[in-house]
């Protein structure tokens, strides 16, 4: 049988379809697409799963398909809307927060990470601060790891087993540093359905321009969007990333 799920991942979301369209371009999802995204799954029959539960159990797929919601940047959004929406529908969800922008503006306070932890909602690292930890001297990014780890734990009061590796950027030193520090699994973001006990998750960004077609194919692990996506990013995204470490090369080469 095959035990591949879908891991959503979204991050800001809109009361305002304007302020989606405008705030943070693609990555802010309308409020009202979001309550279409929930109904969608409920029509689908899929039963929403913790990450810890998927990724553990991957005999949980024979009582039915399963899905599994996140939510990065412990956005003030996440609890405003995501919170009471997913209460409505009786759905759990696990959020990657960085603990140094807990209690800033447009942030997620202690206080509503605490409630929402009372209602099953799950909370892990999306590291210390929001930061590209492929670019971290070794040292820097283990402090970076054990930090945001030990600082989740003591409010939390339990484990953090899984992070989420901002932008989605992920090298073999990242992993292995996770790995040392305690991290089961880490999050990329690889437009594919993940593995049970995968150690690299991988989880498939909702944008604001998904489509409900192109969010139901999601949901059913239809080959066509994540290959377009996969596409898409061997075409842009790649060939970027070439160029900044080239960047980075260039700044660093001793003079002559």
């Amino acid at each position: 049988m095959d035990t591949r799920f879908p891991v959503l991942m979204y991050h800001g979301i809109s009361g305002d379809s304007v302020s989606a369209t405008n705030s943070n371009g693609k990555y802010t999802v309308a409020e009202e697409k979001f309550i279409a995204h929930l109904d969608e799954i409920r029509r689908q029959t899929l039963q929403v799963v913790p990450l810890k539960t998927a990724w553990s159990n991957g005999t949980c797929t024979t009582h039915g398909p399963i899905v599994v919601l996140t939510f990065d940047d412990g956005l003030a959004s996440h609890y405003e809307i995501v919170f009471p929406s997913l209460l409505r529908e009786g759905m759990e969800a696990d959020f990657f927060i960085n603990p140094a922008t807990i209690g800033k503006t447009g942030y997620l306070s202690w206080k509503q990470i605490a409630a929402m932890q009372r209602y099953g909602m799950s909370f892990y690292s999306h590291g210390q601060e929001h930061v590209d930890l492929t670019r971290l001297p070794l040292e820097t990014l283990r402090h970076h790891l054990r930090l945001s780890k030990q600082s989740l734990e003591d409010h939390l009061g339990c484990t953090v087993d899984f992070l989420a590796a901002p932008y989605g950027l992920l090298n073999n030193q990242v992993m292995e540093v996770a790995e040392q520090e305690g991290y089961y699994g880490v999050c990329n973001s690889v437009s594919r359905p993940t593995m049970p006990g995968a150690r690299s998750i991988n989880r498939i960004v909702v944008y604001r321009y998904t489509s409900i077609r192109t969010f139901r194919q999601i949901l059913k692990q239809h080959p066509f969007p994540y290959f377009l996506r996969q596409a898409r990013s061997a075409l842009f995204y790649f060939p970027k990333r070439i160029l900044d470490q080239l960047s980075v090369l260039e700044i660093t080469r001793p003079r002559r």
